[in-house]
């Protein structure tokens, strides 16, 4: 059927995009403005699908609310989650229903008395798909936390962008950075504290791991700090991981992995020929 009714749609709102975005920032609660479904059912879809997000609320908009408008009461949340959960930084969504009626996020955030940072990200289901929730919600994060060029650039550091998973995934792009002498920086956004978003500026390169969720934010960083990026895949096999360090190395101006190996996959098939072997991981991957 093509028109108006979509049969279960394949893909999920902005405010699923930005949350996921969050859920993995150190020290960060999330608050929805909305009513208490839309935080339900995101953070049932996150542990279904084997994510651990980090604090999440709702100010179960009511019907009273959606018509005389709940500021008043957006402040009062984000004072009472700075109170009782000393956050470093807490992000303010809006979803379809705050989007609808025009709640002002920010000047919520601005008249909140708190101790954290309050970041306000739009976030309204229908103002697109979770790739712009993504997407937008990198950007917002490095509007809040770069400022302008750094005063100094940290030789052989890159930011890893568009990384919204931290786990064995974040531990292994570390491991195989360094065997060229190349740490990270920052990351955007898996595992990262306030303090690491405030020197995002301060690397040599950016990596953009994910084109969806990091290319916008990237560009973003070249134009306020001057910082140039390469879009690469997450390095999985031998081959790709030389091809990864390689482009890594050519633009940062320093020698490639030196040891060779062109034989690699190769090996690695006869050493597991005729073996029945597990794969563990994501379904994107493991598939693909």
């Amino acid at each position: 059927m093509a028109g108006s009714a979509v049969k279960i749609p394949r893909a999920t709102c902005k405010v699923f995009g930005a949350i996921k975005a969050l859920s993995t920032v150190k020290r960060c609660a999330v608050l929805v403005h909305g009513p208490k479904g839309c935080v339900y059912h995101i953070n049932y879809i996150l542990g279904m699908r084997g994510d651990r997000p980090s604090e999440v609320y709702s100010t179960c908009l009511d019907e009273h609310d959606v018509i005389f408008g709940a500021e008043e009461k957006l402040r009062e949340a984000i004072e009472e989650i700075d109170a009782s959960l000393h956050p470093d930084l807490i992000a303010v969504l809006s979803c379809c229903v705050s989007s609808i009626i025009g709640e002002d996020l920010n000047a919520a955030a601005r008249a909140a008395s708190t101790s954290a940072r309050v970041v306000g990200i739009e976030a309204g289901g229908f103002e697109g798909d979770f790739r712009e929730g993504y997407s937008e919600t990198l950007c917002r994060l490095v509007e809040e936390f770069v400022r302008g060029p750094p005063g100094e650039v940290r030789d052989r550091s890159v930011n890893l962008v568009g990384l919204l998973r931290g786990g064995p995934d974040l531990r292994e792009l570390l491991r195989v950075l360094g065997l060229i002498g190349v740490r990270v920086n920052a990351t955007l956004t898996a595992n990262a504290a306030v303090d690491d978003l405030e020197r995002l500026g301060e690397a040599a390169l950016n990596i953009v791991l994910c084109e969806p969720a990091g290319l916008e934010a990237a560009k973003l960083l070249e134009q306020v700090c001057g910082t140039p990026f390469i879009v690469a895949d997450i390095p999985v096999g031998h081959a790709a991981t030389i091809r990864f360090l390689d482009s890594v190395a050519d633009a940062l101006g320093i020698g490639r992995y030196p040891i060779r190996d062109e034989g690699g996959d190769e090996l690695c098939r006869e050493a597991l020929a005729g073996r029945r072997v597990a794969i563990v991981s994501g379904p994107t991957r493991a598939i693909g």
